[in-house]
């Protein structure tokens, strides 16, 4: 008999994994790491956002990671990210004027919900990266698919002939009906766990999360 510390492992891995299709996805911030260096801090510090998927179905409970540059030593790279952290917070439901020209705190963004657009990584199609936020259940609604439809297929590759593009673009018959959009408020955070294309599962409440922002502007 061996016994062992399971300390520090929260997962379980079986060496089959489902493929994260490009798509909208609702999802929480569970983590986020600060002081990430740039090229070994050179380039500045960034902040990883850890995302967590939670559409009923094989995908939930997933987690998809985000790196933003937004203590860059480059003052373009920095306004980037900066104008992104702002996107990410106003689609989770946080006014805009809590937000813009303000000192924040990105441990604020932890325990937030919001959806975000993942699309094929440019370098590695096969796999998928954030490319967009939007409010919380956008994926119930088929116009919020056609705004987004670039970003979910793969750039084409240069080629004699038209071009072709793949990426994880269902028919619009099997997207889920219009639902009300959810409306996200200061002091609380939206609610996720609506299915995403290609996926029917039920639809699931999810608990209120405790609003870490603090009290801003209603």
């Amino acid at each position: 008999m061996v016994m062992i510390s399971m300390q520090g492992i929260d997962k379980a891995s079986t060496g089959i994994s489902e493929k994260i299709d490009p798509g909208i996805y609702d999802v929480q911030v569970v983590k986020v790491d600060d002081g990430i260096p740039l090229k070994g801090g050179q380039s500045g510090y960034g902040s990883r956002f850890h995302f967590v998927i939670l559409n009923d179905g094989p995908l939930k409970g997933r987690e998809v990671q985000h790196l933003l540059n937004v203590q860059s030593a480059h003052a373009d790279n920095q306004k980037y990210s900066l104008q992104e952290l702002a996107g990410m917070a106003v689609s989770s439901g946080v006014p805009e004027q809590a937000v813009f020209n303000q000192n924040i705190d990105t441990q604020n963004m932890t325990g937030r919900m919001l959806s975000v657009v993942l699309g094929p990584q440019k370098n590695n199609p096969q796999y998928v990266e954030v490319k967009g936020y939007l409010p919380s259940n956008a994926c119930q609604d088929p116009a919020n698919w056609e705004k987004v439809k670039d970003k979910l297929v793969a750039p084409a590759a240069t080629q004699q002939g038209p071009a072709q593009t793949q990426g994880g673009w269902g028919p619009a018959a099997q997207q889920p009906s219009q639902q009300p959009a959810a409306t996200g408020s200061w002091s609380n955070a939206p609610q996720g766990g609506q299915p995403v294309a290609g996926q029917q599962p039920q639809a699931q409440a999810q608990p209120q999360v405790q609003n870490t922002w603090g009290n801003g502007p209603s």
